[in-house]
């Protein structure tokens, strides 16, 4: 039934129709009648009914995986042609079609030769009103819904030119060259036997899979770099895991199946819909580069071949990420619920993520960089340049980027005057999917690295050679304290030579550059992709990443007369006589309006004035945590 609620879509799927030779329909009102021969052999006309039986209460979107016919005829196209423009008719144009390997005609294909163009061009005459892989635009957007459409049958009918076939080829015009020597009889079964080395591949071209990633990117783009709100559908004709019955068949899957799978998650797709195998089935796999859930799901088939008979309707919520999927089945007289429903939770990783796909994939390759270091263990500059080289990389030639932002926070960095550089930050971590923020974090942590990375003694091994002031210094040690009394945390993981009051390891020399931050962000956005990279980031550059709940900081609004402090994020370099320069934002401005305002002497609005004396009473709040012991506290909770 349709959703009434704007945040809801219904979406019937369905495949595997087989308009079959010899079984053509009739045309009549609002849809198909099967000849009374065959009634129960094709159960497209029991579709149409069921539809006008739901009264204009039908689905948002119908997606055909396929098959649309048996032998890709003229006159079975013509019968699929009518039975699509009566669904049309319930749907208002939205219909996603992609073709099957019965859509192919294999008769324009001439053994040895090229495949042939036209092998499809009956099932694109039929279809120039609908979404397909040939359409301008191969994809479907219908509210925050976005339904791809993928050609699987690029090189159905191909020829397998093996030394058999090259022997019966010569073998052919050999005797044609010589008419005296076989009957037109024996040339046509040789014939008959050189088709037999046709077979039927599946591959989506690597063409076809740029093309898609390069779609969905500006797609995302066009909703303004904010959280991507999209639900997307890959359909195809082919399954590109095996099911259910054993895979002998040659060619069941496509042939580059995994790579399919790869490209589709990298792309933030949650579901891919198949048809092929005229049976329902539902499979959850990860893929654990992206670290995301993709659903597999089948429909069943509207032909008379096939275990189950039916189609599928999925119910989505596009607010929430949450579907419900039921198989519909032939049950003698008409469609009914088979009972089994399937939940699917959509936006199990995306939901609190608070980034755009593209920048999820970023971050997620920025993450499996850096846990590469951890894994080698012992850290070299040639490790950090990884990082740095990926993270400048975000912003090359990309629209957007302030340029002069990133030249006055340079300039500001090797300005040896400076000695301290500290940060709010309250936006969460969707601000930091900007390329701005990435160029930048790779400017900090270039010149934190020159400042306090050195070789040792025996010129070879790299070493740290940090220190920090003293309001550094005890706002880590009341962490180690806040997480041994309020976390449970025993074990100090972070700053360890820091973990005693006069710690043996304590590099002699005067801090040279510090870099802190202070985060003020939901509980949930501690738990994201972007936040752990940031995490393990500060970790492996010996940057303090400090974290206070906001929720506390509400319920005790005079703590510490810190001000709005939920209300203007600052960055300030401090020189040793504590002068500063600086910018603060205002929370309204977000990711996309950085609208900068330079922080003048009478301080930074809502009472919270010098920024650094502000900074310095954040850091002797109560409940001051570091970031990456808390990150592991929630962890632990869930």
């Amino acid at each position: 039934m349709k959703a009434t609620n704007q945040n809801k879509i219904v979406i019937h799927h369905i495949s595997d129709l087989h308009f079959e030779k010899g079984l053509e329909h009739l045309i009549s009102g609002y849809g198909l009648i099967p000849d009374n021969a065959n009634l129960f052999r094709n159960r497209t006309h029991e579709y149409l009914t069921y539809l006008e039986h739901l009264n204009g209460d039908g689905p948002d979107v119908v997606i055909i995986s396929g098959d649309l016919t048996y032998y890709a005829t003229e006159k079975e196209f013509q019968a699929a042609e009518q039975f699509l423009k009566a669904v049309n008719a319930k749907v208002d144009g939205r219909i996603v079609v992609v073709p099957g390997n019965h859509d192919v005609d294999w008769s324009s294909i001439t053994p040895g030769e090229p495949l042939s163009a036209t092998r499809l061009e009956r099932f694109k005459n039929i279809t120039t009103d609908y979404v397909t892989p040939f359409s301008p635009k191969p994809y479907l957007q219908y509210k925050s819904l976005l339904v791809y459409a993928l050609d699987s049958v690029a090189l159905s009918g191909v020829y397998f030119k093996d030394d058999k076939f090259k022997r019966v080829q010569d073998l052919i015009t050999e005797k044609i060259r010589d008419p005296s020597s076989s009957s037109a009889e024996d040339i046509e079964k040789l014939k008959d036997l050189l088709r037999s080395f046709r077979v039927d591949p599946s591959i989506i071209g690597w063409e076809q899979l740029d093309a898609l990633q390069a779609n969905v990117r500006s797609i995302e783009r066009s909703l303004g770099g904010r959280k991507s709100a999209l639900i997307k559908i890959a359909v195809l004709h082919h399954h590109i895991t095996g099911f259910g019955d054993a895979e002998v068949r040659e060619y069941d899957t496509p042939i580059n199946a995994g790579y399919i799978k790869h490209k589709l998650a990298d792309s933030g797709f949650q579901i891919v819909l198949h048809g092929h195998k005229h049976t329902f089935n539902a499979i959850l796999e990860k893929d654990l580069s992206s670290g995301l859930d993709i659903f597999l799901l089948g429909a069943g088939t509207l032909s008379s071949y096939g275990p189950t008979k039916g189609f599928s309707e999925m119910h989505v919520d596009v607010n929430s990420g949450l579907a419900r999927v039921e198989p519909f089945h032939w049950d003698k007289y008409s469609f009914k619920s088979t009972g089994k429903l399937i939940s699917l939770n959509l936006k199990k990783r995306l939901a609190i993520e608070g980034v755009s796909d593209s920048s999820l994939r970023f971050f997620t390759k920025l993450n499996n960089i850096i846990v590469g270091m951890e894994a080698r263990g012992v850290l070299s500059k040639q490790d950090f340049n990884d990082v740095l080289r990926y993270l400048e990389a975000r912003g090359s030639g990309v629209a957007g980027v302030d340029e002069r932002f990133l030249d006055e926070m340079n300039t500001q960095l090797h300005d040896r005057t400076y000695n301290r550089l500290f940060f709010t930050d309250i936006l969460g971590p969707h601000a930091w999917s900007h390329p701005d923020f990435s160029v930048h974090m790779a400017q900090q942590i270039r010149h934190y690295i020159e400042m306090n990375f050195k070789k040792g003694d025996d010129g070879e091994e790299w070493v740290w050679v940090t220190k920090f002031r003293s309001e550094l210094n005890q706002a880590i040690q009341k962490c180690f304290e806040n997480a041994r009394n309020f976390l449970g945390r025993e074990e100090i993981t972070q700053f360890k030579w820091l973990s005693t009051p006069t710690p043996a390891d304590d590099p002699p020399d005067p801090p040279r550059f510090e870099i802190a931050r202070v985060l003020l962000w939901k509980e949930q956005d501690l738990l994201t992709t972007p936040a752990k990279v940031l995490v393990k980031l500060h970790k492996y550059m010996r940057m303090p990443l400090f974290y206070i709940n906001p929720k506390e900081l509400r319920a005790d609004p005079e703590s510490l007369n810190l001000g709005d402090v939920l209300r203007y994020e600052y960055h300030i370099f401090v020189r040793s006589d504590g002068t500063y320069r600086g910018d603060y934002y205002p929370r309204t401005t977000g990711p996309k309006d950085r609208t900068r305002r330079p922080i003048l002497e009478e301080g930074i609005p809502g009472n919270i004035g010098d920024p650094v004396n502000h900074f310095y009473r954040l850091l002797t709040y109560g409940n001051l945590y570091l970031a990456y012991d808390y990150q592991k506290y929630l962890e632990n909770r869930r």
